[in-house]
């Protein structure tokens, strides 16, 4: 998932990437457990900085650990259990520079939604408009 702005040539720019959504506060002292939905959730313990809901609101990590699957925040100014409260379901984004960098042959999805999608042949097949990610593989769906 990412945060797109328009951009240049009708494809958006992405600023943002979300990379887990706030399912609970955990404890009375504002800890947040989070979903993860990045492929490398360690990068929640090198993460000095994310950005909480739609209006991207930057936080300080201040603490962060793995958890049976999920990955624990703590974040300033996110004190209690009440501030924790506020990000119930709010997505967790990192700026686009703190990416983690991807191998080669690898690519986020927001490079490739907008693509043009053609056969070998040469046949145009239409442009990338979502991947789907179902588990085993990634579906995109392309629409001509």
């Amino acid at each position: 998932m990412s945060s797109d702005d328009a951009g240049s040539g009708g494809r958006p720019q992405v600023r943002f990437l979300a990379i887990g959504r706030v399912i609970a506060p955990r404890g009375v002292r504002g800890e947040l457990k989070v979903a993860v939905e990045t492929d490398t959730p360690e990068r929640f313990l090198r993460t000095s900085r994310v950005f909480m809901g739609e209006e991207r609101q930057v936080f300080t990590v201040r603490a962060a650990r793995l958890h049976q699957g999920n990955a624990l925040l703590r974040l300033a100014g996110v004190e209690t259990r009440n501030d924790a409260e506020v990000w119930r379901n709010a997505y967790v984004y990192v700026a686009l520079e703190d990416a983690v960098p991807l191998e080669e042959g690898e690519y986020y999805h927001h490079q490739i939604r907008g693509l043009r999608v053609r056969t070998t042949a040469g046949e145009d097949l239409g442009r990338v408009l979502e991947v789907l990610q179902t588990g085993a593989n990634d579906v995109w769906v392309v629409r001509g």
